[in-house]
């Protein structure tokens, strides 16, 4: 089972891959030349309209602040510091 979301394919995706076949089946190499170049902007098009993805840097850090957070969390939750302990770190000075 797979937790991402295959992406939908789009009238652009149904006409790169049509495209693609009919330069398969060009015989005048010519015409196949400017139906690549064609080919490329339909690509450039798709890319444009592509969503953001996250890179991996950002999860890394994103993962390093969770880890901290529940470091800390973990450490409060075994070592308690009671009320009376904070009133009196405020008598100490």
């Amino acid at each position: 089972m797979s937790w991402r979301k295959k992406p939908e394919e789009t009238q652009l995706d149904r006409l790169i891959a049509q495209y693609e076949l009919d330069i398969q089946m060009e015989e005048d190499p010519k015409k196949a030349a400017k139906m690549v170049k064609n080919l490329e902007g339909l690509y450039s098009v798709r890319s444009k309209n592509a969503p953001n993805r996250i890179s991996p840097e950002t999860w890394l850090i994103v993962g390093g602040n969770l880890a901290g957070i529940l470091i800390i969390v973990g450490y409060e939750h075994g070592h308690v510091i009671g009320s009376k302990a904070l009133n009196q770190i405020g008598k100490l000075r």
